[in-house]
């Protein structure tokens, strides 16, 4: 059995309401937590400090620029023979994929690591929720930067704030998809829950190059979410 270890990754800041959640359902899943802080001063950094060897937490501070190179940062001191599962401060894992993620990676066939150009991923479906817990707007978004083994040429690219892994000068899209979309296995993106959050984007949009600064709080149309992702 493929006995890999799994690390976690967090950029969070001022998330004291919902970095919890967050962290919490990457338990059954990751042997470790990386968490990078830029520079909370709602009481998070220490909370976490208190929670941190419950949590099998790992906290760097690094000051805030960008969202790429708060994850490259991360990426950086992370052990390359390991995967990742990387998880927003406003999001959490859907049950199924809390206790599959570990199962996914160990049933990897070792002849992968070594005779492949591209690097490992495992999709992940993506939910806005939206009005409560049980809906979501638009469509749900397949990720394949969520759950990925570490490769060497590995890097976080594309614009600051709406960054995408690269290798070797190939995004994502090209990476070896180790699973097609499956019925569960998936994140849930809370920040739309928040009237309040949605106003505030709405006042100062996310700095991206090229990234379309409107799309955090577009709604699409509202549907009810599979029970299989709760």
């Amino acid at each position: 059995m493929n006995k890999k270890r799994i690390i976690g990754h967090i950029v969070a800041q001022n998330a004291i309401a919902d970095i919890l959640r967050a962290i919490e359902s990457l338990q059954f899943s990751c042997d470790e937590i990386y968490l990078v802080d830029g520079g909370s001063t709602d009481g998070m950094r220490e909370l976490l400090e208190q929670r941190k060897s419950f949590y099998k937490l790992k906290i760097f501070d690094r000051k805030f620029d960008t969202l790429k190179n708060q994850r490259q940062f991360l990426l950086d001191q992370t052990d390359r023979d390991t995967w990742v599962l990387v998880l927003d401060q406003d999001e959490r894992l859907s049950q199924i994929a809390q206790y599959a993620a570990r199962k996914l990676v160990e049933s990897v066939n070792e002849e992968l690591y070594k005779n492949r150009e591209l690097p490992l991923v495992f999709t992940m479906n993506h939910f806005n929720l939206i009005d409560d817990i049980f809906h979501y707007s638009g469509a749900a978004v397949p990720h394949n930067m969520r759950l990925f083994y570490n490769d060497p040429k590995l890097k976080w690219g594309g614009p600051d704030y709406h960054c995408y892994l690269v290798h070797e000068g190939k995004e994502h899209e090209h990476f070896v998809n180790l699973l097609p979309v499956v019925g569960g296995f998936g994140t849930l993106h809370y920040a739309r829950l928040d009237p309040a959050r949605i106003q505030e984007k709405k006042k100062n949009p996310a700095k991206g190059d090229g990234y379309n600064k409107n799309s955090w709080i577009e709604e699409g149309e509202v549907r009810e979410l599979p029970p299989e992702y709760y």
